[in-house]
């Protein structure tokens, strides 16, 4: 009797065990309350129970919840407060069977107010050493929620007109101006632009390499673009530099892709407007992009490139070459982009030249 007694208990605690080891794991989610006001949730699945966070995209006051998995894919999540009780707002809902999805209701049992809420799942993490795969994910929120502004992936030539007057929800409010002036932090500019971005400069300019003594409004800087482009697994985001040193002007846009845990997965130069003059030469070119249907960029440059200076008789000489070309970038499922460098002139002979 007592052999199979101590063999039950042990078989038991093997497979608590073995299925807390299985079951523990990292969600986050991305979705909306009301239609209309963003969230981000992090949840913890440890067999049936649920544990987390959430907050508002707006206002990143994180709020704890805790709450179960029940049957028929229902889940139920409680908001709690400092001293761990709940508050009478809570969340219920559906979801998927892989879980990558939640769809319900958040509800205030003493307002008597009811919202219908959805998630989609934009990452996953497992435990290390006591703590979330996620601290990564919220810290590049503190990025991503610099923006007011999300569009959604994929491009198209229907929602992004081009990137001087870009097309974007809610254009008229006064935050998506204020947006598109303003100047990224320096602490979130080092992390995950200078940090992470290798991208050959032009002229004298080294635009991932600022010190933070220049990183002000008056010297060399970042600044965003209102646009942040969300997908299920991928940011797009648009980030101009540009300086003006009364001799030479450099204005370029980036187009920077991440995952949702901040690392870099893509980016190039979307457009520019240089007058530029470095070792000898001088540069000037001006490029513009336009979203194609298909989720395509085209990038088209028109410049030249002059050089200048002395030959070994001394006599002054200049040199001009043109450097117009075509950039496809076609846009792929993980986040990355297929270059094709095309020359303009091929390109008006054959236009099958391009990705498909």
């Amino acid at each position: 009797m007592h052999f199979y007694t101590i063999l039950f208990f042990t078989v038991v605690q093997f497979s608590n065990c073995f299925s807390q080891k299985q079951d523990t794991l990292f969600r986050y989610y991305k979705g909306k309350v009301n239609k209309q006001f963003s969230i981000t949730m992090e949840l913890k699945f440890e067999g049936q129970s649920l544990s987390g966070h959430y907050y508002y995209d707006k206002y990143r006051k994180a709020v704890n919840i805790v709450g179960e998995l029940r049957d028929s894919n229902l889940l139920v999540l409680w908001e709690m407060n400092d001293k761990g009780l709940s508050g009478g707002s809570f969340f219920s809902g559906t979801h998927t069977s892989d879980k990558k999805n939640i769809y319900g209701a958040w509800a205030n049992n003493s307002s008597d107010e009811s919202y219908v809420f959805e998630l989609s799942q934009v990452y996953v993490g497992e435990q290390k050493e006591g703590s979330s795969s996620f601290e990564d994910v919220r810290q590049f929120q503190d990025f991503l929620n610099f923006f007011d502004l999300q569009i959604s992936l994929p491009f198209s030539s229907e929602s992004v007109r081009n990137f001087k007057t870009a097309s974007w929800k809610n254009a008229d409010k006064k935050s998506a101006i204020n947006d598109y002036k303003k100047v990224i932090p320096y602490h979130l500019a080092k992390k995950y632009i200078m940090n992470k971005v290798v991208m050959g400069g032009e002229g004298s300019f080294n635009y991932f390499n600022i010190k933070g003594s220049q990183y002000n409004v008056f010297e060399m800087h970042y600044k965003a673009l209102c646009s942040v482009y969300r997908s299920p697994h991928y940011i797009g985001l648009l980030i101009s530099f540009e300086d003006d040193t009364g001799w030479e002007s450099y204005n370029v846009t980036f187009l920077l892709m991440y995952d949702y845990a901040g690392n870099l997965k893509d980016g190039f130069k979307i457009s520019k407007d240089l007058k530029l003059e470095s070792g000898g030469k001088q540069i000037r070119e001006r490029a513009e992009s336009r979203f194609l249907a298909d989720s395509t960029i085209e990038l088209t440059s028109a410049g030249t490139l002059t050089e200048f200076g002395s030959d070994s008789s001394g006599d002054a000489y200049y040199k001009d070459r043109k450097t117009d070309y075509i950039v496809f970038y076609y846009l792929q499922p993980n986040g990355t982009f297929i270059r094709k460098k095309i020359d303009p002139i091929i390109y008006k002979k054959n236009k099958s030249v391009k990705p498909n």
